[in-house]
């Protein structure tokens, strides 16, 4: 049977100043699955960003203060470490120290997502998995 999974994404590789991933298209999908690593004694926070918006077709832009042209937020999400616990899109998931999580990202409806680090020590790679 082949896998649910369509082809994973890097949103960040090793990046250790603060910014923005790539947008990517996620309007094909249902969830998309997150693994994000911190290292070298990590102290960030990464936050999930969703738009009903596609980039290319709109004056969409995740590095902007959103707008009634810029239609954007921040979107909670899912720590498959405890199963339950819902993580508040403006809240984001905080990293101290050096460990990987998974996260879950309900997409449906949403057609582009990236992400927003702030990092004050260490580095971040987050890798985007889509699921149908």
């Amino acid at each position: 049977m082949p896998s649910p999974l369509g082809k994973q994404v890097s949103l960040f590789a090793d990046k250790a100043a603060s910014g923005y991933s790539a947008s990517i298209d996620v309007s094909e999908y249902e969830k998309i699955m997150l693994a994000i690593a911190g290292t070298e004694t990590a102290n960030l926070t990464v936050k999930v960003q969703g738009s009903f918006q596609m980039k290319a077709d709109s004056a969409l832009d995740f590095t902007a203060a959103q707008s009634k042209t810029n239609l954007w937020d921040y979107v909670a999400c899912v720590d498959l470490q405890e199963g339950a616990t819902v993580i508040t899109g403006d809240t984001g998931l905080v990293f101290s120290g050096d460990h990987v999580r998974l996260y879950k990202v309900n997409v449906a409806g949403l057609r582009t997502l990236g992400l927003q680090a702030v990092i004050t020590g260490g580095k971040v790679t987050a890798t985007a998995y889509p699921l149908k």
